[in-house]
């Protein structure tokens, strides 16, 4: 139903006065009858179209022009006035009522789009927001598939290494043969076992180490605590060794200096060239070593580099090195006995001289 409808009134001119129950009813019957027409007006807005309208106004404005025109131009004739005032009324109520069915139509029409354009803005926001959330779900995959996890650079062992010495609960063979992924989890299992055990092995061989170097530094104390006694020993023992004649001098003090960075055979054979002047009380033979300290001691510094074994090397590291190849011994050799040796026996004098 239109709103702000006037509702039509009805003037009485009966000077009767009707009785209260009838006047009642005349009233009830009355706003049945309006109520009626307006139901019956909206149905045939409703029902009517846009072309209908326009049509039906076209055709009275177009009557209701003619007859302004026969009224200007005198045409009507003083019998006819009463029809012809008619006429004009009834033409201009048509036009009024076409028009508010006009206006009540395209109010409905409005509120129904208003209605429906409600409905479409409110499934837009809809839209928008599942793309909002595809666009944050397509981000949250983009960046599980940019991710780098920690177990991408750690270096496994191969697959037939793992195959071969994993256990079956965790290689599970025929399940991880054919998916990559549980396959990778399993050697991930297995790397984690396999370095646990290494760091026990680890702090095992850390506690002997340190059991090693605990004993190493109390032989070292031991050691330097027996130096100011041999010390104490030499000079008790100075006396005894002036009357016996045994005093050694500086000049022999740096001879036994020089000899001791000998090489060991040359060692041997300064051993024996003294052992035979004490034997055989032979005074003309004269035992000198000349050559490069500093050479000599690089030397030494370098064989002892070369047959020094690491402390952290277990029982059977130590039994594969014990088993070189003749080879390597055989090239240490060589490189020992390629110093060259030269001996003079002039006026019974000995000299060795290692270049």
């Amino acid at each position: 139903m239109s709103a702000k409808r006037a509702r039509p009134t009805t003037i009485t001119t009966t000077g009767n006065l009707q009785s209260p129950e009838k006047k009642k009813q005349t009233e009830e019957h009355m706003i049945k009858t309006v109520s009626e027409f307006y139901e019956r007006e909206d149905r045939e807005a409703l029902s009517m179209t846009a072309a209908s309208i326009e049509e039906s106004f076209l055709q009275h404005s177009q009557a209701f022009k003619q007859k302004l025109l026969d009224s200007c131009n005198d045409l009507v004739k003083p019998s006819e006035a009463s029809n012809f005032e008619e006429s004009l009324l009834s033409l201009f109520i048509s036009l009024r009522r076409l028009n508010r069915l006009a206006q009540y139509r395209n109010r409905q029409i409005r509120d129904r789009v208003n209605q429906e354009r409600a409905v479409v803005e409110e499934r837009f926001l809809q839209l928008q927001n599942v793309r909002s959330e595809i666009e944050h779900l397509q981000k949250e995959i983009n960046r599980c598939y940019d991710f780098r996890s920690a177990d991408e650079d750690i270096e496994l062992v191969s697959l037939e290494e793992f195959y071969a010495n994993a256990p079956p609960s965790i290689s599970q063979e025929e399940i991880t043969r054919n998916d990559p992924h549980r396959q990778h989890l399993a050697r991930l299992n297995w790397e984690m076992q396999e370095r646990k055990n290494l760091v026990g092995t680890l702090q095992e061989r850390e506690g002997r180490k340190n059991v090693l170097i605990t004993d190493i530094t109390t032989k070292e104390h031991r050691l330097k605590s027996l130096k100011p006694r041999i010390e104490a020993v030499i000079e008790a023992a100075r006396p005894v060794q002036e009357l016996m004649g045994l005093t050694c001098s500086p000049i022999d003090v740096e001879k036994e200096r020089v000899l001791s960075l000998l090489p060991q055979e040359l060692s041997v054979i300064v051993i024996q060239i003294e052992a035979y002047c004490d034997i055989v009380k032979e005074s003309g033979i004269i035992l000198k070593c000349k050559g490069d300290y500093e050479s000599a001691m690089k030397f030494l510094e370098s064989r002892q580099h070369v047959f020094e074994i690491p402390e952290d090397v277990d029982d059977e590291d130590n039994q594969d090195d014990a088993s070189y190849p003749n080879s390597f011994l055989d090239d240490i050799r060589s490189s020992l006995y390629n110093l060259n040796i030269t001996v003079f026996l002039e006026r019974r004098t000995i000299l060795i001289l290692p270049i």
